[in-house]
């Protein structure tokens, strides 16, 4: 039993591909920004890895359907 509005990467993009990889806790401080850098950290966050996803699937499919 899943929610249906659960975010469902392409089977194309690798699961290891959409996690993000910099800690949303930096020290004491939170980083909350959607794309950002932090000095010379870069944050992405989950909604931008998941909308990007999500965008890469669309245009393979419609590079396929050409």
């Amino acid at each position: 039993m899943g929610n249906a509005n659960a975010f469902a990467t392409d089977p194309g993009i690798p699961a290891t591909d959409v996690v993000p990889t910099t800690a949303v806790l930096d020290g004491d401080r939170l980083n909350l920004h959607a794309f950002s850098y932090r000095g010379t950290a870069a944050m992405i966050n989950q909604r931008v890895i998941n909308e990007t996803a999500a965008i890469l699937a669309y245009v393979r499919g419609a590079k396929a359907a050409e």
